[in-house]
């Protein structure tokens, strides 16, 4: 057998054997991350190749720790004391997990986000002032699923 078959037999086979999915483990309290559970239940960690396993916790700092301790690789929880003392250490980074967190967030980064003239005050009020907007109309109004489990006949 010449190299050239050996080759094209070992890309046959690494095409046709499955693609071994990667595990990660997301820790969460019992009511945060909910959004994670359905797009488990929908397929999407699957599609990406990720198999996830969900570690329960009683509150929001013990995900914290478990995070820095490498327990967990993602975490879904409120804010605690210690996410935001891991945070600043450069430990954990916090995504914010809805449009008011960000617009709180950003709010709060404006010394960062000022600093050499890339943005100016006017600039991040103007841009808060349009997505609070969003923020409001979201909050105010009910979701498709609210309407199927409470306004239906």
């Amino acid at each position: 057998m010449t190299m050239r078959a050996m080759l094209a037999c070992l890309a046959v086979w690494a095409l046709a054997a499955p693609a071994q999915a990667e595990a990660i483990k997301v820790g969460g309290g019992t009511s945060a991350g909910g959004n994670l559970y359905l797009a488990q239940d929908r397929g999407y960690f699957a599609a990406e190749g990720l198999e996830v396993e969900f570690i329960p916790f009683p509150a929001a700092e013990p995900v914290a720790v478990a995070l820095v301790a490498g327990s967990i690789d993602f975490g879904a929880t409120g804010i605690s004391a210690a996410l935001y003392n891991f945070a600043g250490q450069g430990l954990v980074k916090i995504i914010a997990g809805s449009l008011r967190e960000a617009l709180n967030c950003l709010d709060a980064d404006r010394t960062f986000l000022t600093r050499g003239g890339v943005f100016t005050d006017d600039q991040i009020d103007a841009y808060m002032e349009l997505k609070w907007e969003e923020v409001y109309n979201w909050e105010h109004q009910p979701a498709p699923v609210e309407y199927k489990m409470y306004y239906s006949i």
